[in-house]
């Protein structure tokens, strides 16, 4: 994060993929202009940096979003996901885990796939389905789980996309087999 004065405010901006979330992630992957990029790095109105000087944002700022035109460079699957300062072990086998789990996410999938033919929007579902449990030593409850994605959202891009597309993939492959029964 780099601290930068924008106008009469003073904000933290992210500054690499290191510094997004997965919400942010998702919100610049829906957009494509700088104003909507600033908006969501640096958590400010569109209308602020609209009206913020052209030094400011030329000078200042553009320099430090070339990471955006990047795709976010994402290790291997890790064994632990930092979930609002609360270190989780990540499941290795999500059959294990409940059939509410499997049926909701599978659920949530196919309706972001017929919106948007993404599933990159339900990766903070995903986690919050997956972790909700273990997050609050609780059984699974979708109502809980589904308040939960918004902590979710807050998970960082390059922890967040390894450990969701391994629970979409393991749904899917179990749509797939389900199928060809």
């Amino acid at each position: 994060m780099i601290h930068l004065k924008i106008g009469s405010k003073n904000v933290d901006m992210a500054s690499s993929w290191d510094d997004v979330t997965i919400d942010q992630f998702i919100r610049i992957k829906e957009k494509n202009n700088i104003i909507s990029y600033l908006s969501i790095l640096t958590d400010l109105e569109e209308q602020e940096i609209m009206n913020a000087s052209v030094d400011d944002i030329e000078k200042k700022v553009i320099p430090l979003l070339d990471f955006v035109n990047d795709v976010p460079e994402t290790e291997k699957m890790p064994d632990m996901i930092t979930i609002s300062d609360k270190k989780l072990s990540v499941p290795k086998d999500i059959s294990l885990k409940t059939f509410g789990q499997k049926h909701f996410l599978q659920e949530a999938m196919a309706t972001e796939y017929k919106k948007s033919k993404d599933l990159i929007g339900v990766i903070p579902t995903a986690l919050a389905i997956y972790f909700y449990p273990d997050f609050y030593g609780d059984r699974f409850d979708i109502a809980k789980a589904t308040e939960f994605t918004e902590i979710c959202k807050k998970v960082k891009v390059r922890e967040a996309i390894p450990v969701g597309n391994f629970f979409l993939t393991q749904s899917v492959n179990s749509m797939k087999e389900k199928i060809n029964i």
